[in-house]
């Protein structure tokens, strides 16, 4: 009678699992490898939907697929992101907090309320300060970088205009 038993369990056991095999949802999805940051499909979708609301709210289009537009602009911030973190760029912790804070004070305002926003998201709020935390400060490190990039740059007119003029007419690339 034990022995019935166990072997019931072990093929319920089974079964449960096949069937829990069967029904697995993939959550996200790494589409690119920056250095030590990975890029998540879920962002590229989230940046691809902010061009696309941006672009609407100004009033024009673009040819380029916004998805495309997203992955080369995330990939260019990881980029950045991590050439802050290996040169020690320096950031304003203060004000990434205080801009998380607003941000979620905003979020919750617009669901009515942090339970409805917990639902909408699927996460506990604190979930959402540290994803946001990182994005921000991931952004931050980012603008510092490039900032710091674009500072050592000298470059005049004059010479951007002696280089094309150095360049053959069919090495230029036409642009409608």
């Amino acid at each position: 009678m034990w022995m019935k038993g166990c072997i019931a369990a072990v093929v319920l056991a089974c079964a449960a699992g096949d069937a829990c095999a069967q029904r697995q949802v993939m959550l996200d999805r790494v589409v690119a490898v920056v250095g030590g940051s990975s890029v998540l499909a879920s962002e590229v979708d989230d940046y691809a939907a902010q061009l696309v609301r941006q672009r609407r709210q100004e009033g024009y289009t673009s040819d380029r697929d916004p998805r495309s537009e997203a992955l080369e602009a995330l990939m260019t911030r990881k980029l950045l992101y991590n050439q802050a973190l290996i040169d020690s760029v320096k950031i304003n912790d203060a004000a990434i907090v205080s801009a998380v804070e607003e941000q979620v004070q905003r979020m919750v305002d617009e669901e009515g309320s942090i339970a409805q926003l917990e639902a909408k998201h699927h996460m506990p709020v604190f979930t959402i300060r540290e994803i946001m935390r990182q994005r921000y400060e991931e952004q931050e490190y980012a603008n510092e970088m490039q900032r710091t990039v674009v500072s050592k740059v000298t470059i005049v007119p004059g010479e951007v205009e002696r280089y094309y003029k150095s360049l053959s007419r069919d090495s230029l690339p036409t642009i409608a």
